[in-house]
């Protein structure tokens, strides 16, 4: 990875891919797509939401496994590729990975992890922000968004950890539970996460 990597970060739904292949295109290297997605990084559930880098040293060395050599998963470079990935042939894949610069990566898994990743990586970042009703609304439109773990895990963990995390101020803590306490649907629940994101 080059030095001072880009991260691209965002609530899902955002825009963080939109934004990270006009970065990509425009600078002419690779955004890897979503190295923390469970497929490609065993420990995608530990760290989903997670303010603590407390494997710090695994989730680097993945990243620059990610980054050094031909990925073993494509899924890295879907966002590269105008095909499905298993109509690519490894030729074609290995012209690309060699002939262009791993500029960052995007996800929408690591979120909470920002900080402690830009001083992990020395990396600068860029932290999308959209509409919460037009993140709500795209959510609504993909009946799957939260099947990765199912919604009842990501509402208890995400809940549970931005609740113990120490960037929010007691008091903030306490506003924030107290408004948790009145959603009783689920969107009002997503739109609290957003939030809180």
């Amino acid at each position: 990875m080059e030095n001072n990597p880009i991260i691209i970060a965002g609530f899902g739904r955002s825009g963080t891919t939109w934004i990270s292949d006009i970065i990509s295109k425009s600078l002419g290297g690779l955004i890897l797509f979503e190295p923390f997605h469970p497929g490609i990084y065993n420990e995608s559930k530990s760290i989903c939401y997670s303010g603590k880098l407390e494997n710090a040293t695994f989730i680097k060395k993945h990243l620059e496994s990610c980054s050094q050599s031909t990925p073993e998963n494509l899924w890295l470079l879907r966002n590269h590729l105008n095909t499905p990935l298993e109509s690519n042939s490894s030729s074609f894949i290995n012209y690309i990975w060699s002939n262009s610069k791993v500029l960052g990566f995007k996800t929408i898994r690591a979120v909470h992890l920002l900080s402690s990743l830009q001083n992990l990586i020395n990396a600068k970042s860029i932290y999308i922000y959209r509409h919460p009703f037009a993140v709500l609304s795209s959510i609504n439109n993909r009946n799957k968004f939260w099947e990765e773990y199912g919604w009842q895990w990501h509402f208890e963990h995400f809940f549970e950890r931005a609740f113990t995390t120490t960037i929010l101020l007691p008091l903030e803590i306490q506003h924030f539970q107290k408004i948790k306490e009145k959603c009783t649907e689920k969107n009002e629940v997503i739109l609290m996460m957003w939030a809180l994101s």
